[in-house]
């Protein structure tokens, strides 16, 4: 459970970084009112999970849905687990 939440904070961190700058006159104005119009939007349908209980050492996953509800591409890099 701490790896899939390490993940989670981990995956949130990376967009509020990998912000895309606006380009253009009328995008630079709307970057000025939002630094984030125009860039990609990150989106979890489900941002947690309870697992069952499981035996020790037995190998549990869950995978978790990201959306990216903006315009421009979502990137995302840097995810380790611990």
């Amino acid at each position: 459970m701490r790896r899939i939440m390490l993940i989670f904070a981990c995956i949130v961190l990376l967009f509020a970084q990998n912000a895309v700058a606006a380009e253009g006159a009328g995008k630079q104005e709307a970057a000025a009112k939002n630094p984030f119009a125009g860039g990609p939007s990150v989106f979890f349908p489900s941002t947690s999970y309870k697992f069952d209980q499981v035996l020790e050492g037995a190998k549990i996953e869950h995978a978790f849905v990201v959306e990216n509800r903006g315009k421009a591409p979502l990137r995302i890099g840097r995810v380790r687990p611990d």
